[in-house]
């Protein structure tokens, strides 16, 4: 469906999937910042991974020069429910790059987004580096705001092994349940659950420690100093580990949908052995805003060590409120967000 055009041979599209096109230019792309460069692989599988998502496309006399992603959510401020948009996988190709593309594909994106959720509480977010002014700049313009910030941290384990007290909960209504009490102390949370398994260990019938789990995996193009903390700091200190990394095929878990109670630490400890131990890998990633009682618990359970620090990254969360969700953006600002990236 084309939303936008002008008398310059732009027009963009909107599309329910992702079409050959939009995986091409996305797995070209290197993402990142000067301290570590990436490019994502399984980019064909991202429509599978991201439910109801819209795939914006910018073209330029019939040539694709950007990419835009839409990734609708529920959530809730205050306990009362807003629509909500996750914002993600931007992309210029590299000969446009400071050619006003980026403007145009934003600005037009959000426009359609406006008419599409007239009259009604919405907002709509994305998470950036913190160390990406440009992107931020651009996003302010447009009337951004920063609501807050999230920090992302891979934990590793040298060994990994399955664990008899982790099982797979198919309850979504369980998970729910757990979910709502992890994220009391926080000002934007999800109504609507993440993809993937949710892994857990449930004691005296309580949900005590869980995550849902997925596996990424990115081709470090361009090491810089995120590889080298990595080499210079962990890795000597356990030579087999060296084994464990792979620059152009980085494999993780990325852990969402986390619920870490006041008594789960040692369960957490079994559970994160066990889910790298299913998924093959030795490292996890945690993205979460550090100021939640939820980061609090897993770091004083010891799963946040020397390695987390070394890879740690600050995200900021940017969004608009649209329509009468203006209202509620001075208690989203004050307390730790539950939201996070759907594209990580």
């Amino acid at each position: 469906m084309l939303i936008y055009t002008d008398d310059e041979g732009h027009e963009l599209f909107c599309r329910g999937s992702a079409s050959e096109g939009f995986v091409t230019q996305l797995a070209e792309t290197e993402f990142g910042t000067a301290d570590l460069r990436y490019r994502r692989l399984d980019c064909e599988h991202i429509s599978s991974r991201l439910y109801s998502a819209r795939y914006l496309e910018l073209h330029k006399h019939g040539q694709l020069i950007g990419t835009y992603m839409f990734c609708p959510q529920r959530l809730s401020v205050d306990d009362i429910e807003v629509g909500g948009t996750y914002r993600g996988l931007l992309t210029v190709a590299p000969d446009r790059q400071s050619s006003g593309a980026g403007r145009i594909l934003v600005r037009g994106a959000l426009d359609w987004l406006r008419q599409h959720t007239a009259g009604q509480a919405h907002i709509t977010f994305g998470c950036i580096d913190k160390s990406n002014e440009r992107s931020m700049r651009l996003l302010e313009s447009m009337g951004a705001e920063r609501l807050g910030e999230l920090r992302s941290m891979l934990v590793y384990r040298q060994w990994t092994k399955r664990d008899d007290s982790v099982e797979i909960v198919d309850d979504a209504r369980r998970v729910s349940v757990a979910l709502q009490t992890e994220h009391a102390d926080c000002g934007l949370k999800p109504l609507s659950q993440g993809t993937g398994s949710f892994y857990a260990v449930i004691r005296g019938g309580r949900l005590v420690a869980g995550a849902r789990a997925e596996i990424v995996r990115l081709n470090v193009a361009v090491p810089g100093g995120f590889w080298s903390r990595i080499y210079g700091n962990m890795i000597d200190v356990f030579p087999p580990a060296k084994r464990r990394f792979d620059p152009r095929n980085f494999r993780y878990v990325r852990l969402h949908d986390v619920v870490a109670t006041e008594d789960s630490a040692a369960d957490w400890r079994a559970l994160l052995k066990d889910i790298l131990h299913r998924h093959g890998v030795h490292m996890a990633m945690f993205v979460m805003d550090p100021g939640r009682a939820t980061f609090a618990r897993l770091e004083n359970a010891g799963l946040f060590g020397r390695f987390s620090q070394l890879t740690k990254q600050d995200i900021c969360v940017v969004g608009n409120a649209l329509h009468s969700a203006s209202v509620h953006l001075p208690r989203i600002i004050e307390r730790p967000l539950a939201v996070g990236p759907s594209d990580m």
